[in-house]
């Protein structure tokens, strides 16, 4: 009876879980979705990089300089974390909200970030200080860097 009632609570979090990323991604065009973070040079050892996270999935990293992987490498996110990026891209509103111009600094690294989702696309770029709302989305596309090995620095 015990087996029975866990295997039955199995049964409905997975069934459950696995409504609740389709209907996350039900209105996320594979095609015309994408999240790209692009990390610019400095005086130092700033890693230089741009990380591509597509509608289906696939993660395109491109190493330039001070990361472990230099040149394009790819992996796949599955569905849950395709979920989980598509939550945090309308939590952080990058598409809507209003930003302040950040002041462009010598040696410091320009960050920019560019969602597209359907005919919508914004680009955003700073030098100092990731702006607090988009923090959780830029953690998330290094995180998925740092998971192929690639962001690393050297």
């Amino acid at each position: 009876m015990r087996y029975a009632m866990v295997l039955t609570g199995f049964v409905l979090v997975s069934v459950l879980g696995a409504c609740g990323t389709s209907s996350c991604l039900k209105d996320v065009d594979r095609n015309t979705f994408a999240v790209t973070l692009e990390r610019g040079a400095c005086f130092g050892k700033c890693p230089v990089f741009v990380s591509t996270v597509y509608g289906d999935g696939r993660v395109e990293f491109d190493g330039k300089a001070n990361v472990n992987r230099i040149g394009i490498h790819e992996t796949k996110l599955d569905d849950d974390q395709r979920c989980e990026l598509v939550k945090t891209v309308e939590e952080s509103e990058v598409l809507t909200a209003d930003f302040d111009k950040a002041l462009e600094l010598p040696d410091a690294p320009r960050t920019r970030l560019t969602v597209r989702r359907g005919s919508t696309s914004r680009t955003l770029e700073w030098y100092v200080g990731t702006p607090a709302r988009l923090k959780p989305l830029v953690a998330m596309i290094e995180r998925m860097a740092v998971k192929n090995d690639a962001l690393h620095p050297r």
